[in-house]
C-alpha cells in the first residue's frame, strides 16, 4: 500500500471549487494554479502540500479557455511564480502586474493549449499556433520573470502541414536551464509523440505508432529525473507508456491523460483509467487514488509527490509517499 495523506486547500476541507490544477515548485515551496470561472487562482504551500494559502487571483479580460487540459499554467522562479492562460485567442502571462501578451500575432493561440516552465533564470512558453495554415508549435522566452517576452519562434512545423491540432504541449527544464518540449505530431496519418530540445530537431518517442484520423486531446507529461535524464509519459490508443528519448517504451497500463514526476527514489506516473485516478510509484505498485479526471503531479522536496485532480468542478489532492 502507498502512504497517503489528504491535503487540504482550505483548513478542514479536502476539496475546493476549481478545474485543471497545475503545479510548479521552487525549493521547498510548492505553487498551484487552477481555473475558477474566469479567474486563474494561485496558491502556495511551504509544508509540502499539507496546507495552502491563496496568494493571487487574476481575472481574464475576456473568456478564459478552460477544460480538456486548457487552463492556467504556472512556472516558479525562486520564491515567486508566473501564471499564464489563454483568453480571446491570445496567450497571457502575469507575474503580479498587468498581464502581458506572449504571442506576437493576435489570435494565433486561439486553440487554447499551451505549456510553461522555468529554469536557469528563464521562463519558456510553447503553444499550438494558428497564425498560418495548419497548426505549428510556437514558443517564446522571458528573461525577466515574465514581464517581457522574446519574438515568437516556430519550434516545429510538420512536413504534412500540421501537428496534432488539439493535444497540449509539455515543457520541462533541466537544472542547467535547458528546455525540452513534447507534443503530438501528425505525419502520414499517425498521431505519435515527439520531443525536442528548444530550438533543436524533433524525434519520435517510443517504438510503436498510432494510426488515427482524429485528435485524442491527450498530450502526456514529462520531467527530468534525479540524474538529469528526460522521462516522458504519454498515451497511444488505449494504453499509457513511459519512454526516455532514444530508448524503448515501457507499458504502464490501460488509460489516458498521464502525467509524471521524478524523485530521488524514481519515477511516479499518474493517469486516468476509466473514471479512476491511478498512481504508480517507483516500485511500480499501482493504486487508485480516487474518482476524477485530468491528474496533475509534482515532486515534494521532503520526498514523495503531491497529486491533484478535478471531479465535477472540484479539485481533490493527496500527498503520497515521503
Amino acid at each position: 500500500m502507498l502512504t497517503l495523506t489528504t491535503a487540504s486547500l482550505f483548513g478542514s476541507s479536502e476539496n475546493t471549487a476549481g478545474r485543471q490544477p497545475q503545479f510548479a515548485s521552487s525549493g521547498k515551496r510548492l505553487f498551484m494554479a487552477y481555473g475558477e470561472g474566469n479567474r486563474a487562482v494561485v496558491k502556495t504551500s511551504d509544508d509540502g502540500g499539507q496546507s495552502w494559502a491563496e496568494t493571487a487571483a487574476f481575472t481574464a479580460k475576456g473568456k478564459m479557455m478552460l477544460g480538456m487540459r486548457r487552463g492556467p499554467r504556472i512556472a516558479a522562479m525562486r520564491d515567486k511564480a508566473v501564471v499564464s492562460f489563454i483568453s480571446e485567442g491570445d496567450l497571457w502571462a502575469v507575474n503580479g502586474g498587468a498581464p502581458v501578451r506572449v504571442n506576437d500575432v493576435a489570435d494565433s493561440a486561439r486553440e487554447g493549449l499551451h505549456a510553461m516552465a522555468a529554469g536557469g533564470g528563464k521562463i519558456y512558453a510553447a503553444w499550438l499556433d494558428l497564425r498560418s495554415k495548419g497548426t505549428t508549435m510556437a514558443g517564446a522566452v522571458s528573461a525577466d520573470g515574465g514581464s517581457t517576452w522574446s519574438k515568437n519562434e516556430v519550434l516545429y512545423t510538420s512536413p504534412d502541414g500540421t501537428i496534432c491540432q488539439c493535444c497540449h504541449p509539455t515543457i520541462a527544464v533541466d537544472a542547467a536551464g535547458k528546455a525540452s518540449v513534447m507534443f503530438r505530431n501528425a505525419i502520414a496519418g499517425n498521431r505519435d509523440m515527439y520531443a525536442m530540445e528548444w530550438g533543436g530537431p524533433a524525434a519520435k518517442l517510443g517504438n510503436g505508432t498510432w494510426k488515427l484520423n482524429a485528435c485524442p486531446m491527450d498530450g502526456g507529461g514529462m520531467a527530468f529525473d534525479s540524474v538529469g535524464k528526460l522521462v516522458t509519459v504519454w498515451r497511444r490508443d488505449t494504453q499509457v507508456f513511459v519512454a526516455r528519448p532514444g530508448d524503448d517504451e515501457e507499458l504502464v497500463g490501460a488509460g489516458k491523460q498521464p502525467v509524471v514526476a521524478c524523485t530521488a527514489k524514481g519515477v511516479w506516473v499518474a493517469w486516468n483509467e476509466g473514471k479512476g485516478v491511478m498512481l504508480r510509484d517507483p516500485a511500480k505498485r499501482v493504486e487508485k487514488m480516487g474518482e476524477g479526471t485530468f491528474p496533475s503531479i509534482v515532486a515534494r522536496a521532503g520526498g514523495g509527490v503531491l497529486l491533484a485532480w478535478e471531479s465535477e468542478g472540484q479539485i481533490s489532492m493527496k500527498v503520497v509517499g515521503g
